[in-house]
């Protein structure tokens, strides 16, 4: 009954488009973005190399991955930061503290408004870091607050962050932890190459999914 349907990635409209027999033209990406209190921030300077994951303990956000490649990388001198809760938090615990992940710490959840804050201190920001139907066609919150700060983000590589981060504007991972260890190792070891990912993340933000460029996109398909 719509005239118009918005989504936030032309893969979500492709699905939706074929799942429920509804014409493509009807749909029009609008990126969802985040608000403006995600400013650019300066690089960190960290001890040990520090990576950060956000969000809720639950399936399909990568927190085995996470930990698996945080057990490849233990004898290298990087950190994680693990913040958040869920129902699958109690578990990661013990499975980094069986593993003897020292290196992972679980500060909880983070109120909206630090959020900020605790991304501006990391080095590598991460995003969905693992595959399935739903996550392969979106981008995480989580992705764009760290394009929006400037941070090199690792991502699984799906079409839905493609669209906003492009070929060079994120490092992309496979889905395993091995991938996802090789991801956070060749940003560590290569700086200037964090700092190309960094900036052309952070550009492809401005360009695509700022208050400004969203506002542009609404407004072109309001019409």
């Amino acid at each position: 009954a719509a005239d118009k349907i918005i989504l936030d990635t032309n893969a979500h409209a492709d699905y939706f488009s074929k799942t429920f027999g509804i014409p493509r033209e009807k749909f029009a990406r609008v990126f969802i973005g985040t608000d403006d209190s995600y400013k650019k921030a300066i690089s960190s300077n960290n001890k040990e190399f520090t990576v950060l994951f956000y969000g809720s303990f639950i399936p399909g956000q990568g927190i085995d991955v996470l930990l698996g490649a945080a057990e490849v990388l233990k004898n290298e001198k990087i950190k994680f930061i693990m913040a958040g809760d869920g129902p699958l938090k109690e578990n990661a615990m013990k499975t980094a503290q069986q593993k003897g992940l020292k290196a992972v710490d679980f500060p909880g959840w983070i109120d909206a408004k630090d959020l900020p804050g605790l991304i501006a201190k990391a080095d590598v920001g991460t995003g969905i870091i693992e595959s399935n139907p739903k996550t392969d066609l979106v981008v995480a919150n989580k992705a764009y607050a760290m394009l929006a700060m400037g941070k090199p983000l690792i991502n699984f590589d799906a079409p839905g962050i493609r669209e906003l981060a492009g070929s060079n504007g994120a490092v992309y991972c496979n889905g395993t932890a091995k991938g996802f260890a090789d991801a956070i190792l060749k940003l560590k070891n290569d700086e200037k190459l964090r700092k190309s990912i960094a900036e052309n993340g952070y550009k492809a933000f401005q360009e695509k999914a700022s208050v400004k460029a969203i506002s542009s996109q609404l407004k072109e398909v309001i019409g």
